[in-house]
C-alpha cells in the first residue's frame, strides 16, 4: 500500500511517538467498501488486526477490518485547536482519488 503524507503529518506523527494507527470505522461503513477510517498515534483499546507498514519517517499500523483495502493512503494534518491526522483511501474506492 502506497502512503502520501504531508510534512506537517509526518512532523506530527514523529512528534508522538512515529506510529500512526488507521483502521476502517465499521459504524459508518455500509457494504465491503468503506470510505471511513480512524486513526490515532495511539493504540486503540479495540481489537483490531493491523498489518505493520513501516517506513523511513514513521511505522504505519492498518487495519481494514476485512474490507477491501484502499491502494494507497493520503495523510494530512488537521484541525485547529487540537490536532489529528486525517486519512483518505485513495484509488480503489470509488470516488477516492488523488490527482496531484
Amino acid at each position: 500500500m502506497k502512503v502520501i503524507a504531508s510534512r506537517e503529518a509526518v512532523g506530527f506523527i514523529r512528534e508522538h511517538g512515529g506510529r500512526l494507527y488507521v483502521w476502517a470505522d465499521l459504524l459508518r461503513c455500509t457494504g465491503p467498501r468503506c470510505s471511513f477510517l480512524a486513526t490515532s498515534v495511539d493504540a486503540p483499546k479495540d481489537p483490531h488486526e493491523f498489518r505493520r507498514f513501516g517506513g523511513e519517517d514513521f511505522e504505519l499500523f492498518f487495519s481494514d477490518e476485512g474490507l477491501e483495502s484502499p491502494a494507497a493512503l493520503k495523510l494530512a494534518l488537521a484541525g485547529w485547536r487540537k490536532k489529528w491526522i486525517d486519512v483518505r483511501g485513495v484509488g480503489s474506492w470509488p470516488g477516492m482519488e488523488v490527482r496531484e
